[in-house]
Parts: structure tokens; C-alpha cells; sequence
């Protein structure tokens, strides 16, 4: 139950920003990225970051772009050669939560 439960959190946080940019009525573009890392395996086949990321908000009706913040944790896994994610904790920009619950959503 734990595994679907995850999986569905996984499959949803995308959305919400989706949904946000919808209602919102604005574009969404990572504008910067800062990584601060946070622990590492001691065979350093895992990583994890704390990061902070800019967004950049654009609402094309009204002409006008704003910047909102990001902050979360993401950790990361070597397999082979790759790095790939296995997990990204975040929180959504207040912004967009209050555009989102604006929205009837």
C-alpha cells in the first residue's frame, strides 16, 4: 500500500504544476538552480541535494512575469554510468497554491 501511495505522489506533484500554469493562466520556466549537497554514500553511489530553484512565471494576457521560489531535497543514484533520480521532495510555491485554490481547485 506504502509503494502505491508513493507512486501516486509521484505521478501527481507534476500535475499540480500543470494545473497551476492552467488556472494561473501563465507559463513556467526554471530560470536557476542552486545545489548544496547534503550526504553522500560512502561508495558514493548516492547523492542527495538540498536545491533552491527560480521560476519564472510568465502571464502572456497581461504582460507580466513574476519570480518564485522553490526549495526541496533531491536524491540521486548512480547505476552504471548514469546518475538517475529516485527521489525529489518539494514544496510548491505559495504563488501557486494560491492561484490554484483561486481557481476553484
Amino acid at each position: 500500500m506504502q509503494e502505491k501511495y508513493a507512486d501516486f505522489i509521484a505521478e501527481r506533484l507534476p500535475l499540480a504544476y500543470y494545473q497551476a500554469c492552467y488556472f494561473g493562466k501563465h507559463n513556467m520556466k526554471l530560470d536557476k538552480i542552486t545545489l548544496k549537497e547534503r550526504s553522500r554514500s560512502k561508495d558514493e553511489s548516492q547523492i542527495c541535494f538540498d536545491y533552491n530553484a527560480v521560476i519564472k512565471l510568465t502571464y502572456p494576457e497581461i504582460k507580466q512575469e513574476k519570480l518564485v521560489s522553490e526549495e526541496g531535497k533531491i536524491t540521486l543514484i548512480k547505476e552504471k554510468t548514469d546518475w538517475k533520480i529516485i527521489s525529489d521532495e518539494n514544496l510548491i510555491p505559495p504563488l501557486l497554491v494560491e492561484e490554484m485554490k483561486n481557481s476553484g481547485r
